[in-house]
């Protein structure tokens, strides 16, 4: 993770007596607004879904760190804060390529900029029933 670093036996500078130093590369990790990372290698990311995914429940699509397309189940009536817990797809772990942590998606809701007037409509008639 950040801040750690891999050291390479005998590959650094030379020393007076011949002998080679180690070579030190110090691991800083970029910071993304798509994923902040975890402890133990797993991913965070805030994720905005529609309004009414989060009350129906549905797939919704999402780019990994390794950029590939999944989809994932929102369940109905989530909550702003709820999360997704999608196995296998954070980073590799340490000492163990071959597996993976988990990617956490923190859910938040899209509310659209635009609306059209059949959505208004159905929008003040759900308004109503509320009332």
């Amino acid at each position: 993770m950040s801040g750690e670093y891999i050291i390479f036996r005998g590959l650094g500078h030379v020393r007076e007596d011949g002998s080679h130093g180690d070579l030190q590369i110090k691991v800083e990790i970029a910071k993304t607004d798509d994923f902040e990372i975890l402890q133990g290698y797993g991913l965070l990311s805030l994720v905005k879904i529609p309004y009414e995914i989060m009350v129906l429940g549905g797939k919704v699509e999402f780019m990994t760190i390794d950029k590939v397309k999944i989809k994932f189940i929102v369940p109905k009536l989530s909550e702003i804060g709820n999360k997704v817990r999608i196995s296998g797809k954070g980073l590799k772990i340490k000492g163990d390529p071959t597996k993976r942590a988990d990617q956490i998606i923190v859910l938040d809701i899209n509310i659209p900029t635009e609306v059209s007037d059949e959505e208004i409509e159905l929008l003040e008639k759900i308004k109503k029933l509320k009332e």
